[in-house]
């Protein structure tokens, strides 16, 4: 449908508005997602960020007309994308993103994204033509209180290959619903910096993990070169009392603090003596 030039300055000033208003602006993937489950995801994160389809002329003049206008970012825009907009994190936004799925029947031609299998047991399914379509995708079934059942669990399309007719056939019968859409983030503008999706799609587990072996490799550091920090002083303290303590006892030094141990290593070292004056 051809837009009128008032509709195109309308969306125009609708998108600087919500450029305006929002700390983050990204660049999502909406291609082979239906309406309907496009739908299901907007409604899903609604409380937390909204997306608008346009084409990149009107999403390029909308930037270039905000106060966020970047034009390595608008480069990033194909001919008709859509953008998010959200005050939330960046990363944040992406995991949600990422949790939010919605499941899709499979489609001939598709690659399946896990091993597909249909189960044992009784189907909803009479019989008639439906036992010719269970064949073909090499299911053996027989008929149990008027309706098909599958007498054993088959894995029909292996991750990776390539989902057929025939398993579309049988899929939709049973609606089952192999296909897990969700909405991907390519690229997000955060205070005119750029953040691709390899940067976005972090492990927050591993990230954090990796955080405690840095902040405990800059503890021992600290430690080893006797440089104090918060974290590292009263590891220092124990350091240079263990080293106090191992050289009054080495020297014999008679001061309070120590005493015991000097004493413990004058018995030990008596008892030595003892046993090899005993053996000879």
């Amino acid at each position: 449908m051809v837009m009128s030039r008032n509709d195109k300055e309308q969306k125009i000033e609708e998108l600087v508005k919500l450029i305006n208003s929002n700390n983050v602006i990204g660049v999502i993937d909406l291609e082979k997602i239906p309406a309907a489950a496009q739908l299901r995801i907007k409604n899903a994160i609604k409380q937390c960020a909204t997306i608008r389809m346009s084409r990149k002329t009107i999403l390029k003049k909308a930037l270039e007309k905000s106060d966020k206008n970047n034009e390595e970012f608008a480069d990033n825009f194909n001919g008709s994308c859509a953008l998010i907009f959200t005050k939330e994190n960046p990363f944040r936004i992406f995991k949600i993103l990422k949790s939010n799925t919605v499941k899709s029947g499979a489609k001939t031609g598709q690659l399946a994204p896990r091993d597909i299998s249909i189960p044992k047991g009784p189907t909803p399914i009479a019989p008639g033509p439906a036992i010719s379509t269970f064949q073909k995708a090499g299911l053996k079934t027989k008929v149990e209180a008027g309706k098909i059942s599958v007498i054993d669990e088959k894995v029909v399309v292996k991750q990776g290959e390539i989902i057929n007719t025939d398993i579309v056939s049988v899929l939709n019968l049973l609606k089952i619903e192999p296909i897990e859409l969700r909405i991907n983030i390519e690229y997000v503008l955060e205070d005119g910096i750029i953040y691709g999706q390899s940067v976005l799609n972090i492990d927050a587990e591993d990230t954090m993990n990796n955080l405690y072996l840095c902040i405990q490799k800059a503890i021992n550091f600290s430690v080893n070169i006797d440089y104090p920090t918060k974290l590292s002083i009263d590891l220092m303290i124990q350091k240079a009392y263990n080293q106090a303590k191992n050289l009054a006892v080495e020297a014999n030094i008679s001061e309070k603090e120590f005493i015991n141990h000097v004493l413990s290593k004058a018995v030990r070292e008596k008892n030595a003596l003892e046993g090899i004056i005993g053996s000879l």
